[in-house]
């Protein structure tokens, strides 16, 4: 039976809980409950680990579970087997955070994703940031793009007083899409899935920036846990990151571009031009490198601007929440069974630019 028949066969609505076959080793401490929404490519690296038979190789097993934030947050403080690791959101990751859950962030999904819009009218006036005072500007509640573009425009921007700029709250990046089209606000900040397609989609839209284009590689989803699970499956983890890192030079290396597509396409249910336009010619990347550094200056650009609303921030010191050393270990090891990889070394010295 294939990993999408068992999803769908699932009950919609329930928390399902869906098993993939990796390996014969029964040991609880090698089975890991890692999430993943039905149908979503996000975690495009461990599933083309799978795929490839990455993960059997190491030993370990995924049973993937199909959760929503508020669920996963709550099962990971239960210490469960209802859930191990976090693989998708991020600025839901920080909030909880803020509220006092004990978490740590271990290694990265994807990076960037958001980009900024106006209206084909408006659309010189603001590629110029020198033009955003006075403005209004529209995004969904937890908008990543605008941490990332605001940190941006205050450091490279100083005259912008971000006091005269108004901010419109829509329920979905769409409607901010559409309220900039329509010239109800000047600017969308946007993370969607769907945004590859606004542009042509929507009447009158024109994209500014790919928010990536401001600050490279700023961080986006990632993959968290806790100290309990870690104290458990450490030695899992590591070996499901280096199942990782080896998908993710696979995914990388162009000839593999087609194969990268289908089995991406098998594991999620989508077509391959779905996966081909999500994975490929949107603002998003792939990473599995943590990040440290990126983690820190996002969290403090959303500190600044109010995202965690009434948290008390004092008791929060969030490079105690981030762990990179299951992801250093597995490079490590990895590098030493191929101390003559190139891409190994590259992404050595990508870990220790953002990490250290």
């Amino acid at each position: 039976m294939s990993i999408r028949r068992k999803l769908f066969g699932a009950a919609l609505g329930l928390v399902g809980i869906v098993g993939v076959t990796s390996c014969s080793n029964g040991s609880e401490n090698n089975t890991i409950y890692y999430s993943y929404f039905k149908g979503a490519a996000r975690s495009a690296i461990t599933q083309v680990a799978d795929e490839l038979g990455y993960i059997k190789e190491e030993g370990i097993k995924l049973e993937y579970v199909n959760i929503g934030f508020n669920e996963a947050f709550a099962a990971l403080k239960k210490n469960s087997n209802e859930l191990d690791i976090l693989s998708t959101g991020f600025p839901q990751h920080l909030s909880a955070i803020a509220r006092g859950e004990d978490l740590r962030i271990i290694a990265g999904t994807a990076s960037e994703g958001g980009a900024l819009f106006t209206s084909t009218d408006k659309y010189n006036t603001f590629l110029d940031f020198n033009n955003y005072n006075n403005i209004k500007i529209g995004m969904k509640a937890d908008e990543q793009a605008w941490i990332i573009g605001r940190q941006y425009i205050k450091e490279n921007y100083p005259n912008i007083d971000f006091s005269t700029i108004e901010e419109k709250i829509y329920d979905t990046p769409l409607l901010a899409a559409q309220a900039a089209a329509k010239g109800d606000i000047d600017v969308a900040f946007i993370s969607d899935s769907a945004m590859a397609s606004y542009e042509s989609g929507i009447p009158n839209l024109k994209r500014l920036y790919w928010t990536g284009e401001l600050v490279p590689n700023y961080v986006c989803c990632r993959e968290t846990t806790t100290p309990a699970k870690i104290e458990q499956k450490r030695d899992a983890f590591v070996k499901l990151e280096r199942a990782r890192i080896k998908a993710w030079e696979y995914i990388e290396n162009e000839d593999n571009r087609q194969d990268v597509l289908e089995k991406v396409a098998h594991f999620t249910g989508q077509t391959t031009t779905y996966v081909d336009n999500y994975l490929f010619h949107t603002a998003s990347k792939l990473s599995a490198d943590p990040n440290k550094k990126g983690i820190i200056q996002y969290y403090n650009s959303a500190a600044e601007i109010g995202f965690f609303g009434n948290a008390d921030l004092s008791k929060v010191h969030i490079e105690n929440n981030i762990d990179t050393t299951i992801y250093k270990d597995a490079l490590d090891s990895l590098i030493k069974e191929n101390p003559n990889s190139q891409y190994l070394k590259d992404k050595l010295a990508l870990y220790n630019t953002q990490n250290l």
